[in-house]
């Protein structure tokens, strides 16, 4: 569980370098806006997945 955690946090510490990079550049605002919402959906479904997962090994 822990090397789960562990690796979703790289993960979105890497899509949020990516975010600083691609916010910078400010001619693709439009593009950025619609990059920005489905790395935030991927970002919550990843979260929620976790803590279900979490919710499920507490219940066993």
């Amino acid at each position: 569980m822990r090397k789960l955690r562990s690796y979703l946090t790289v993960r979105q510490s890497m899509g949020v370098d990516l975010l600083m990079q691609i916010l910078q550049r400010k001619p693709f605002i439009i593009f950025n806006l619609s990059l920005l919402a489905s790395f935030l959906r991927t970002f919550v479904v990843s979260w929620l997945h976790v803590e279900k997962y979490e919710e499920e090994t507490l219940l066993r």
